[in-house]
């Protein structure tokens, strides 16, 4: 039961799971992949256009039958921009016996998101370790707090053979970054995502575009596939177009089977911000 829940907030949270396999990559996400890191240390928001990046609230639900009974989740992503130019994207979700809370610290520059520093905050059946990442761009580190500054070096990994180490993402924000990329056209991307203690190569190609009937109204999505060895998971994602790519709608499959679906149930988009830079 606790893994079950977990495994759909996580979901929820990230909107895909990891991959299992490593795939070639396509020469326009390598360009992007390849990006300098000590562009973190510069800060930019969006300039007003659809780039998928924009403020926002977004609340989610799912239903998941467990035999003769159901488990109601709700969920909210917000992102927001500070004070100081940095971004703060935060995850919530909660059920009747459970909570758990994500903040991810962002920097945006060039097209990318930079995290800066992510935390994880569980209770209830989400009995996790608590979480407090930081990530060091110039010794190419991810530190722990909550393990007493404990210091991995496997989370700069290469996404294909022969491949650069690339600088990863948090739970977070690979997928604030698909909203970036599918602005930008991409049809298909692939991020070093940083899960609990390593980085996993996560890969996503876009399969077309659909009308959905929501709870918000009718919405343009483009719909995303997750890259996987096996057929016999199919997870698949819907992001619209009239809302900076949110995503919007989540379907996970396993051997044909609907294991559950989330469902956008209300969407409050902010003014974008004015262009500004940061440096540190």
């Amino acid at each position: 039961m606790r893994h079950t829940i977990a495994t759909i907030a996580f979901s929820l949270m990230t909107g895909l799971a990891s991959a299992d396999a490593r795939h070639e990559t396509s020469s326009e996400a390598n360009e992007a992949l390849n990006s300098e890191p000590a562009a973190a240390h510069e800060s930019e928001s969006s300039s007003g256009q659809n780039t998928g990046i924009a403020p926002y609230e977004a609340h989610y639900s799912t239903e998941w039958k467990v035999g003769w009974f159901s488990i109601d989740i709700d969920a909210k992503r917000q992102l927001k921009q500070t004070d100081d130019g940095l971004w703060q994207l935060s995850f919530k979700a909660e059920t009747g016996a459970a909570a758990l809370t994500e903040t991810s610290t962002l920097r945006y520059h060039d097209g990318r998101f930079w995290p800066q520093d992510y935390r994880y905050r569980a209770s209830g059946l989400f009995n996790e370790p608590d979480r407090s990442l930081s990530f060091d761009y110039d010794q190419q580190q991810v530190i722990d707090g909550e393990r007493d500054d404990k210091v991995y070096d496997n989370g700069w990994i290469a996404l294909e053979e022969q491949g650069e180490p690339q600088a990863p993402h948090d739970n977070l924000s690979y997928m604030q970054q698909a909203a970036i990329d599918l602005a930008a056209g991409k049809q298909t991307f692939a991020y070093a995502v940083f899960e609990k203690n390593k980085s996993k190569p996560f890969r996503f190609e876009v399969v077309g575009e659909e009308t959905l009937d929501t709870a918000i109204g009718p919405l343009n999505t483009v719909k995303v596939r997750q890259i996987r060895r096996s057929n016999k998971r199919k997870i698949y994602a819907w992001f619209s177009k009239q809302h900076h790519y949110t995503l919007v709608r989540l379907v996970d499959r396993k051997n044909g089977d609907k294991r559950y679906q989330i469902d956008i149930e209300r969407l409050e988009m902010q003014p974008t911000a004015t262009t500004t830079a940061v440096e540190h």
